[in-house]
């Protein structure tokens, strides 16, 4: 993998790592809204509820991590002559860390899905397929980057993401 490809791969991870905090704060681009048309039910609500403080809980020192070793990577880079070596050991240590946050955000998605009717099913997925950074060729725009995956695809929002206005 070229230097290039992986810089861009880090970039990503950290993005995810920043919008899933916060989402989790409250200022996620989707809020409630999706979820209210999925027409949850209470159990489902508390269920999906329990399912994404988890992985938030689950992830918050992986993304406390990666900006440490993002920040430690800026200080390479800065180096008035780059240690290559080192750069690429800290970027092996990031992918890690992406790989750790990816695997949160599958088991989440897992759990959600499972909760779901397959009509809720039909339309979350319908919906997955239509967004930016959900397909389509149309890149990582706004939103490309739910739920702190690698394009996981996550619908999510904040505190109050599955009550929203009804």
């Amino acid at each position: 993998m070229t230097t290039k490809v992986k810089i861009v791969g880090i970039a990503t991870v950290l993005l995810a790592g920043m919008t899933a905090s916060a989402w989790a704060q409250g200022r996620g681009p989707m809020g409630g809204a999706y979820f209210v048309q999925l027409k949850l039910s209470p159990e489902q609500r508390q269920k999906i509820e329990a399912f994404r403080e988890a992985a938030m809980k689950q992830a918050e020192p992986l993304r406390l991590e990666m900006q440490a070793k993002a920040a430690e990577m800026k200080q390479l880079w800065l180096a008035d002559k780059p240690d290559k070596t080192a750069i690429e050991r800290k970027q092996t240590e990031m992918e890690a860390i992406g790989h750790k946050l990816r695997g949160i955000w599958t088991d989440f998605h897992l759990q959600l899905h499972a909760v779901l009717t397959p009509e809720q099913r039909a339309k979350w997925a319908e919906h997955m397929g239509s967004g930016p950074g959900m397909g389509g060729g149309r890149g990582m725009g706004r939103g490309g980057m739910r739920g702190g995956g690698m394009g996981g695809g996550c619908p999510c929002g904040g505190p109050d993401f599955l009550y929203g206005e009804q």
